[in-house]
């Protein structure tokens, strides 16, 4: 990991990783830790048993339901999360589809975001449009609240389109998606 530009970091509005270099993500959060950086953890399947290297180290843990039920122990979905806040780690949330985001706070409160509907075309690439869109809204300073809206809508959207890339929504399109749900609810 001794090549990555980690100087860069300092300047960062957020690190995310997923996990599938650990010797790089370990790097990397390292300096944005001293730094102040925002650290994101995308957990799945093929990253789940890597969490105990980085925990430590970790603001932000973002679970697919399968990898939250996999490798974290629990009784439930909410014993789960509050492992997980118990290592120090500010927010842990778990993605599940059309149920929406659940995610709890470094207090121990459960919050949940429902997922927004949509025409499903293609659910390719929508945990990461949410793992990314959450993660920029992070770095433009958002509450949790928004950042979970924010990437709940992404990846409504990134559903409309086939493949992990046709459907990703520009800002506008983010933006009137919102605003159409918004005056629909009024």
């Amino acid at each position: 990991a001794d090549w990555l530009p980690l100087d860069e970091i300092a300047d960062a509005g957020a690190v995310l990783s997923d996990l599938s270099w650990i010797e790089g993500t370990r790097a990397a959060f390292e300096v944005a830790r001293a730094h102040h950086v925002p650290t994101l953890v995308d957990l799945d399947m093929g990253s789940g048993r890597l969490l105990t290297d980085v925990a430590h180290l970790t603001d932000y843990v973002i679970a697919s339901a399968p990898a939250l039920e996999a490798f974290i122990p629990g009784r439930d979905t909410e014993h789960r999360l509050q492992s997980l806040i118990a290592q120090g780690i500010r927010h842990v949330g778990v993605t599940r589809g059309p149920d929406g985001y659940t995610w709890m706070d470094r207090k121990g409160t459960v919050h949940h975001q429902p997922a927004f509907a949509v025409q499903v075309r293609d659910t390719t690439g929508a945990g990461d449009e949410f793992h990314g869109a959450f993660t920029w809204a992070l770095t433009e300073g958002h509450t949790e609240a928004e950042c979970a809206r924010l990437a709940s809508a992404a990846a409504a959207l990134s559903c409309l389109g086939l493949g992990a890339r046709s459907g990703l929504p520009t800002r506008a399109e983010l933006d009137a998606f919102l605003g159409e749900r918004a005056r629909a609810q009024s």
